[in-house]
Protein backbone atom coordinates (compact mmCIF):
# COMPACT_ATOMS: atom_id res chain seq x y z
CA UNK A 1 0.00 0.00 0.00
CA UNK A 2 1.32 3.46 -0.83
CA UNK A 3 0.39 6.85 0.52
CA UNK A 4 0.56 10.32 -0.94
CA UNK A 5 0.91 13.42 1.16
CA UNK A 6 0.10 16.71 -0.52
CA UNK A 7 0.79 20.06 1.16
CA UNK A 8 0.84 23.66 0.00
CA UNK A 9 3.58 24.80 2.37
CA UNK A 10 5.92 23.44 5.04
CA UNK A 11 6.82 25.68 7.97
CA UNK A 12 8.92 25.34 11.08
CA UNK A 13 7.26 25.85 14.48
CA UNK A 14 8.29 29.55 14.41
CA UNK A 15 6.61 30.03 11.01
CA UNK A 16 9.84 30.23 8.97
CA UNK A 17 10.56 28.21 5.85
CA UNK A 18 12.79 25.19 6.51
CA UNK A 19 16.21 24.83 4.91
CA UNK A 20 17.43 21.63 3.27
CA UNK A 21 19.36 20.89 6.48
CA UNK A 22 16.17 21.28 8.55
CA UNK A 23 14.62 18.58 6.35
CA UNK A 24 17.59 16.23 6.82
CA UNK A 25 18.97 16.75 3.31
CA UNK A 26 22.74 16.96 2.79
CA UNK A 27 23.50 19.57 0.12
CA UNK A 28 27.28 19.83 0.70
CA UNK A 29 29.10 20.05 -2.62
CA UNK A 30 26.05 21.22 -4.56
CA UNK A 31 26.71 24.06 -7.00
CA UNK A 32 24.44 26.89 -5.90
CA UNK A 33 25.37 29.68 -8.33
CA UNK A 34 27.61 30.31 -11.32
CA UNK A 35 29.06 33.66 -12.38
CA UNK A 36 31.17 34.00 -15.51
CA UNK A 37 32.49 36.48 -17.99
CA UNK A 38 34.77 36.72 -20.99
CA UNK A 39 37.16 39.58 -21.65
CA UNK A 40 38.89 40.58 -24.86
CA UNK A 41 40.71 43.58 -23.40
CA UNK A 42 44.28 44.12 -22.42
CA UNK A 43 45.90 45.62 -19.30
CA UNK A 44 49.59 46.55 -19.31
CA UNK A 45 51.85 46.78 -16.28
CA UNK A 46 55.49 47.87 -16.26
CA UNK A 47 56.05 48.08 -12.52
CA UNK A 48 56.26 45.61 -9.65
CA UNK A 49 52.88 46.76 -8.29
CA UNK A 50 49.71 44.63 -8.41
CA UNK A 51 47.29 46.04 -11.01
CA UNK A 52 43.61 45.21 -11.64
CA UNK A 53 42.68 43.69 -14.99
CA UNK A 54 39.27 43.81 -16.65
CA UNK A 55 38.38 40.47 -15.07
CA UNK A 56 36.15 41.32 -12.09
CA UNK A 57 33.10 39.51 -10.73
CA UNK A 58 30.93 40.39 -7.72
CA UNK A 59 29.16 37.50 -6.01
CA UNK A 60 26.52 37.32 -3.29
CA UNK A 61 26.93 34.24 -1.09
CA UNK A 62 23.83 32.15 -0.36
CA UNK A 63 25.27 31.12 3.00
CA UNK A 64 28.27 31.93 5.20
CA UNK A 65 29.26 28.24 4.79
CA UNK A 66 29.55 28.57 0.99
CA UNK A 67 32.83 27.98 -0.76
CA UNK A 68 33.81 29.62 -4.02
CA UNK A 69 35.77 27.88 -6.76
CA UNK A 70 37.46 30.57 -8.82
CA UNK A 71 39.07 29.84 -12.18
CA UNK A 72 40.49 32.09 -14.85
CA UNK A 73 41.96 31.27 -18.22
CA UNK A 74 44.01 34.36 -19.05
CA UNK A 75 46.11 35.27 -22.05
CA UNK A 76 49.40 36.81 -21.08
CA UNK A 77 51.79 38.70 -23.29
CA UNK A 78 55.39 39.71 -22.61
CA UNK A 79 56.92 42.23 -25.02
CA UNK A 80 60.55 41.84 -24.03
CA UNK A 81 62.73 38.92 -23.09
CA UNK A 82 63.63 38.77 -19.43
CA UNK A 83 60.26 40.11 -18.28
CA UNK A 84 58.49 37.99 -15.67
CA UNK A 85 54.83 38.44 -14.81
CA UNK A 86 52.30 36.84 -12.48
CA UNK A 87 48.56 36.63 -11.87
CA UNK A 88 46.52 36.45 -8.66
CA UNK A 89 42.93 37.04 -7.52
CA UNK A 90 42.11 39.81 -5.04
CA UNK A 91 39.18 39.23 -2.64
CA UNK A 92 37.32 42.23 -1.22
CA UNK A 93 36.12 40.03 1.67
CA UNK A 94 39.67 39.27 2.75
CA UNK A 95 41.23 42.54 1.65
CA UNK A 96 44.07 40.50 0.16
CA UNK A 97 45.09 38.38 -2.79
CA UNK A 98 44.06 34.75 -2.39
CA UNK A 99 47.42 33.09 -3.07
CA UNK A 100 48.98 35.62 -0.69
CA UNK A 101 52.48 34.99 -2.01
CA UNK A 102 54.95 37.19 -3.83
CA UNK A 103 54.39 35.46 -7.16
CA UNK A 104 50.64 34.92 -7.00
CA UNK A 105 48.85 31.89 -8.38
CA UNK A 106 50.71 31.59 -11.62
CA UNK A 107 53.50 33.24 -13.52
CA UNK A 108 54.90 33.62 -17.00
CA UNK A 109 58.41 34.42 -18.18
CA UNK A 110 60.03 35.07 -21.54
CA UNK A 111 63.65 34.07 -21.98
CA UNK A 112 64.04 35.40 -25.52
CA UNK A 113 61.90 37.78 -27.55
CA UNK A 114 58.18 38.31 -27.09
CA UNK A 115 55.91 35.65 -25.64
CA UNK A 116 52.16 35.13 -25.79
CA UNK A 117 50.71 32.29 -23.73
CA UNK A 118 47.56 31.17 -21.95
CA UNK A 119 47.69 30.71 -18.20
CA UNK A 120 45.04 28.98 -16.09
CA UNK A 121 44.71 29.80 -12.41
CA UNK A 122 42.31 28.22 -9.92
CA UNK A 123 41.59 28.64 -6.23
CA UNK A 124 38.93 27.67 -3.69
CA UNK A 125 37.97 30.38 -1.20
CA UNK A 126 35.97 30.04 2.03
CA UNK A 127 35.12 33.67 2.86
CA UNK A 128 32.66 32.95 5.72
CA UNK A 129 30.34 35.85 4.92
CA UNK A 130 26.95 36.60 3.38
CA UNK A 131 28.03 40.06 2.19
CA UNK A 132 28.82 40.75 -1.46
CA UNK A 133 32.38 39.82 -2.47
CA UNK A 134 34.29 41.22 -5.43
CA UNK A 135 36.97 38.97 -6.90
CA UNK A 136 39.39 40.75 -9.25
CA UNK A 137 42.16 39.15 -11.29
CA UNK A 138 45.35 41.17 -10.83
CA UNK A 139 48.71 41.14 -12.59
CA UNK A 140 52.20 42.27 -11.65
CA UNK A 141 55.58 42.37 -13.32
CA UNK A 142 57.91 40.62 -10.91
CA UNK A 143 61.26 41.97 -12.04
CA UNK A 144 62.73 45.39 -12.79
CA UNK A 145 63.82 44.78 -16.41
CA UNK A 146 62.33 47.04 -19.06
CA UNK A 147 59.29 46.00 -21.05
CA UNK A 148 55.61 45.48 -20.37
CA UNK A 149 53.67 42.50 -19.13
CA UNK A 150 50.06 42.31 -20.34
CA UNK A 151 46.96 40.52 -19.16
CA UNK A 152 45.10 39.89 -22.37
CA UNK A 153 46.54 39.54 -25.83
CA UNK A 154 45.40 40.82 -29.19
CA UNK A 155 42.66 38.72 -30.78
CA UNK A 156 42.45 36.48 -27.70
CA UNK A 157 39.64 36.12 -25.17
CA UNK A 158 40.23 35.43 -21.48
CA UNK A 159 37.54 33.66 -19.43
CA UNK A 160 36.68 33.99 -15.75
CA UNK A 161 34.29 31.83 -13.75
CA UNK A 162 33.22 31.51 -10.12
CA UNK A 163 31.14 28.64 -8.74
CA UNK A 164 29.40 28.87 -5.37
CA UNK A 165 29.46 25.46 -3.67
CA UNK A 166 27.34 24.53 -0.67
CA UNK A 167 29.54 23.89 2.36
Amino acid sequence: MSSIIKVDQIQLADGSTPTAGDLGLNTDGTILNVWNMTWGGQTAVNTTTWTDTGLTLTVTPTSADSKFYISASIWGYIENSNVHGCFDVYSSAKGARLANSGYGMGNIRATSGNLQSQLVVAYTDSPNTISDITYTVQIMRTNADSGNFYAGASSRVSAYQILEIAG
